[in-house]
């Protein structure tokens, strides 16, 4: 049996350097699947506005190499004008790495040399089992700010960006979640709060 692809370290000197490349194979990616959940597409985003939350997914390439970042906004549905809000402004912020369910291995695909490396159909076949999957699915899965406070509490790593004005609406009873997670004793995460920060809070743990 042949051996498999082997992904070249993001930030590596050897092969090119094209972030358009990753962001036009992202989108090929991405595209039908958040379609078919109700997103639509503004230029290198997708969003969906629902009843109860608004939903982005934002492609953002590196200004230093050939890297693609994926960045996940959401914010109460009735704090935007409107149907569109860019990632960046969103209420609730994190990028893709912080996914518990994406690999590191996923994390390193996104790059225009592990592209080259190994081909578009190859990248494109690893990068929907291991980042489109978990991606797309939390996007399906979050659609009210109850299943967003799940969402940061247990799948999602610490120091996610939450603006001060959501802190409260998240702080919701762990039995309106979708199910709760392991207590820190038994290796979960534990319950997640946030900073003090005027402006700004980072989830963590305690």
């Amino acid at each position: 049996m042949e051996p498999g692809p082997t992904w070249p370290v993001v930030g590596s000197t050897d092969g090119p350097r094209d972030s358009a490349a990753v962001v036009g194979e992202l989108s090929a990616v991405f595209g039908k699947p958040l379609k078919d959940l109700g997103f639509r597409r503004r230029r290198r985003s997708w969003y969906r506005l629902g009843p109860a939350l608004y939903s982005v997914l934002n492609l953002q390439a590196s200004e230093w190499d050939s890297t693609v970042y994926l960045n996940l906004g959401f914010s109460p549905a009735a704090s935007v004008v409107g149907d569109w809000l860019p990632e960046r402004k969103c209420m609730v912020r994190f990028r893709a790495e912080r996914i518990l369910e994406v690999p590191l291995e996923g994390i390193r695909l996104l790059d225009g040399e592990a592209l080259a490396a190994v081909g578009a159909q190859a990248w494109r076949d690893a990068v929907a089992q291991q980042v489109a999957g978990p991606v797309v699915g939390m996007l399906d899965r979050v659609v009210d700010l109850p299943r967003l406070r799940h969402a940061l509490d247990a799948e999602v790593s610490p120091h996610v960006m939450v603006r001060a004005e959501v802190r409260q609406l998240l702080e919701v009873p762990r039995q309106a979640c979708c199910q709760p997670s392991p207590p820190a004793s038994a290796g979960g995460r534990g319950r997640a709060c946030t900073t003090t920060s005027p402006d700004t809070a980072r989830v963590s743990t305690t």
